[in-house]
């Protein structure tokens, strides 16, 4: 599950994935709310999105699949909140990811820690940012939509998806 924050919303993206990193984005879910307000209360989209979260998805064989990780970007103003609802959720595989534009660094990088202490510690059990190597990432999914044929690679994408999806996919 991919999480972006907005100045009024989170926007979530489901995607399922198979053998030779096939792909399919299953779902899309907008969450309007203030992302500055924290999960416990009223209003807070973070809330919706736990739900959304552990609720899961039907597979077409009927058996329910989970949404094993939840990468949300901090970029924009809400880094702190994304910080929170990351170190709260940790324990369920939610993330705080940062895009680097660099080219050749990796899709995923090393994490660093951004809980310290006064003295500049690690704070235990602190939340960690994933950097995201978006030239790279950018250029695996162009080329990734350029195949053709369902296989190895091949994103599948609904045509019934609204046009502001693939405007933000490219």
């Amino acid at each position: 599950l991919g999480v972006d924050t907005q100045g009024d919303r989170l926007e979530a993206y489901v995607w399922a994935w198979g053998r030779g990193l096939e792909r399919q984005l299953v779902d899309r879910a907008i969450f309007y709310g203030d992302p500055a307000l924290p999960e416990s209360e009223a209003g807070s989209p973070w809330a919706a999105l736990t739900e959304y979260r552990r609720t899961p998805i039907l597979h077409a064989s009927g058996r329910p699949a989970p949404v094993l990780a939840t990468m949300i970007d901090t970029g924009g103003h809400h880094t702190q909140a994304v910080y929170a609802y990351a170190r709260a959720h940790q324990h369920a595989g939610v993330h705080a990811v940062k895009g680097m534009s660099q080219a050749g660094k990796s899709v995923i990088g090393k994490p660093s820690d951004q809980d310290l202490d006064w003295r500049g510690q690690k704070q235990r059990r602190g939340v960690k940012l994933w950097p995201i190597g978006t030239d790279t990432a950018k250029s695996e999914i162009y080329g990734r939509l350029r195949i053709g044929e369902p296989g190895p690679g091949y994103v599948h994408l609904s045509k019934h998806l609204p046009a502001d999806v693939f405007d933000q996919l490219t």
